[in-house]
């Protein structure tokens, strides 16, 4: 089925205008996220009848599915912001058995609604549907057992009013595989209570795909432009019907793909390429960098030197992954400041899951290594036991989630270098079976990119660093 607009699924999901959802109790409403530039829709597949986007989404469960950092949360706010329609965001709130039901009568008495079970009536009518957040993190969060209950009691509050059934009243965000796990636990209450053929849960499945090109730019330039604010000069530029910027943005891109050994003009075309260019951190980081130069047409011409250009586009990528690493690393920190806040080593905590620290996880990840069971590092160690460990609880639950990764493995290619690279440095592989992937990613020039790093990190008379340039020359 082909693309749709944001627009579309918007209107489909409709919510009452009396409902005043002020949060309190785990379901509220999001204000619009900024900068934010919609992703591409596609209707992977749908039980209702019709032809139109509108009969296809009329429905009563929505599932929107996409890899990590392609902007699922960030478009659960938007719509939920649009809508009026409240965000049970998993990653924060643990659910168990009956947990949806529980929260609409919670929220609906935290808000001053004097009759509870109108707000369960209204979602029945499809008048006050839930986005729910994070699917993958909740089922680390909850654990596994109490998440799936919840899902199934979902289900069952779905299935105990069927009046209304051509309107959503539950939107899923998560990965594929979450989805799916989503989609099996609500299929199975149905067969619990016996549910016939043709009065099961109507259910739509939308995919969100990494940005275009098109839309790419757009982000970018949205980041910078926030980045930029207080900078007259340099938003006038930016604003510019043909901006220097733009250019500079086509370059990037080039000299990207001349660092990936892609083919002129085949980026967007390329699953490596496409996958990287089009995620949602490499934008905000590319935005972020953009602010910072001053004289654009300066870099054009430094990117037009080919090699220095390809230098320029490979320390992007270098940049963009530093930051996405940053980014993981407050996704652990911050729940730890939120829970004992003054109470922690600000020293320690600076340390807490660092870059050096989250490779050494991945790479355990890499060699089949489940997250449940990754060893502790040991690198940080807070003064009171119980601050370890619940960190030590945050790492298993985020770093099977991080951007980095998905359940198969790697992101992709560019990924799973950094962190090999970063693993054959520190000591860490004790899985053969990894080798032969060193050997299939040394036919690309980002591997030894990613080598070269941690070659000019040694000192110039290093045995080290002679034993590092003749495994590089091995792999090339």
């Amino acid at each position: 089925m082909g693309p749709i607009n944001l627009d579309k699924l918007i209107n489909a999901i409709s919510c009452h205008e009396h409902v005043v959802w002020k949060g309190g109790g785990g379901l509220e409403v999001s204000t619009s996220p900024s900068p934010y530039i919609p992703p591409k829709f596609r209707i992977k597949s749908t039980t209702a009848q019709g032809t139109t986007v509108a009969e296809k989404l009329a429905v009563e469960v929505i599932f929107v599915q996409a890899p990590a950092a392609v902007g699922k949360s960030i478009t659960a706010k938007h719509i939920s912001s649009l809508t009026n329609a409240p965000v049970l965001d998993l990653a924060i709130t643990r659910v168990a058995s009956s947990s949806l039901e529980g929260l609409i009568v919670s929220e609906a008495l935290y808000n001053g609604i004097p009759n509870p079970t109108q707000s369960i009536n209204d979602f029945h009518d499809g008048k006050s549907p839930v986005i729910v957040d994070a699917l993958d993190e909740g089922q680390m969060v909850s654990t596994i057992g109490p998440f799936e209950a919840f899902l199934e009691t979902t289900a069952k509050l779905i299935l105990a009013n069927r009046d209304v059934r051509n309107k959503p009243k539950v939107v899923f965000f998560g990965r594929p595989e979450a989805t799916v796990f989503s989609d099996t636990a609500v299929q199975y209450e149905e067969l619990e209570q016996e549910v016939l053929e043709h009065d099961r849960i109507q259910i739509c499945i939308i995919e969100l795909d990494f940005f275009t090109q098109e839309d790419a730019t757009k982000l970018i330039k949205a980041y910078a432009e926030v980045a930029m604010e207080g900078s007259k000069n340099l938003l006038t530029i930016l604003a510019q019907k043909q901006s220097p910027y733009d250019e500079l943005i086509k370059w990037y891109f080039r000299r990207i793909e001349g660092a990936l050994s892609i083919e002129k003009d085949g980026l967007w075309d390329d699953l490596i390429g496409k996958s990287f260019s089009g995620y949602a951190p490499v934008l905000s980081a590319i935005g972020r960098l953009l602010s910072k130069i001053r004289n654009p047409i300066s870099t054009i011409n430094d990117l037009e030197k080919e090699q220095q250009g390809r230098e320029n586009a490979w320390s992007v990528i270098e940049r963009v992954m530093q930051y996405i690493l940053e980014r993981e690393q407050d996704k652990v920190t911050q729940p730890l400041k939120d829970r004992f806040g003054y109470a922690l080593d600000s020293d320690v905590l600076k340390k807490a899951y660092d870059p050096f620290e989250q490779l050494a996880y991945l790479a355990q990840l890499l060699q089949g290594i489940r997250s449940e069971n990754v060893e502790p590092t040991n690198q940080v160690r807070f003064p009171v036991p119980q601050h370890t460990q619940v960190y030590n609880e945050n790492i298993r639950i985020f770093c099977s989630d991080h951007a980095f990764m998905t359940p198969e493995g790697a992101a992709n290619d560019i990924f799973e270098s950094f962190i090999l690279t970063h693993a054959v440095h520190s000591h860490l592989l004790q899985d053969s079976s990894v080798e032969s992937r060193l050997e299939d990613l040394s036919k690309y020039p980002f591997l030894w990119r990613c080598f070269r790093r941690h070659i000019n990190e040694e000192g110039p008379d290093s045995r080290r660093k002679v034993c590092w340039i003749y495994f590089a020359i091995i792999l090339e």
